[in-house]
């Protein structure tokens, strides 16, 4: 007779102001019950670690994005058509067109923009005390663009996927230089 493997549960709402203030407490609850996780609160499985994360995403077969990736229903309908929601060729000839663009010598061209841009960010956020995500990424000028132009009259991008992961030396650099400023007040 075959045995069940039982799934733990996770009660907590990740999405809760206080969890979104406080995440990796909740990362860390999760991370220690076990490689999958059902979240009751959104009606999920999380695979909390590392290793069990990228065995799903390299396996397209079985876990496929095309029907949505997002727990919302309308961020999955306008999502369609995207890079993100595509798999197998779709997938691959979608991400040939934007992959050179995302390279680390690509970015690397960025970088001064991106930290200008940054800067401005944290200085009005902390001027005001608070961020509006959305209205801080658009208009955003990116030169990953297809519609980047630095020579005037040009257009400039008003969408950006972001200039490149925190683990980059120069990110961590200047995500460090505003370490020190106060926290929102809940």
């Amino acid at each position: 007779m075959p045995t069940s493997t039982e799934i733990p549960v996770y009660h907590p709402d990740l999405y809760s102001a206080s969890a979104i203030r406080d995440t990796y407490p909740h990362y860390a609850a999760l991370r220690h019950l076990g490689p999958v996780v059902w979240l009751s609160k959104h009606k999920v499985y999380a695979l909390p670690r590392y290793a069990e994360c990228k065995q799903v995403l390299l396996d397209d077969q079985t876990f496929i994005s095309s029907g949505g990736v997002a727990l919302n229903p309308v961020a999955n309908r306008v999502g369609q058509g995207t890079t993100l929601f595509s798999d197998g060729d779709d997938h691959a000839r979608r991400r040939s067109l934007l992959a050179h663009r995302l390279t680390p010598r690509a970015l690397r061209t960025m970088k001064d923009m991106v930290d200008e841009q940054a800067v401005a960010v944290v200085e009005a956020a902390v001027a005001q005390r608070t961020v509006d995500a959305v209205e801080v990424a658009t208009p955003c000028r990116c030169p990953s663009s297809p519609t980047w132009s630095a020579g005037p009259g040009r257009a400039a991008s008003t969408c950006c996927a972001g200039p490149a992961p925190p683990s980059t030396p120069w990110a961590r650099s200047t995500a460090s230089r505003y370490a020190h400023f106060p926290r929102p007040s809940a």
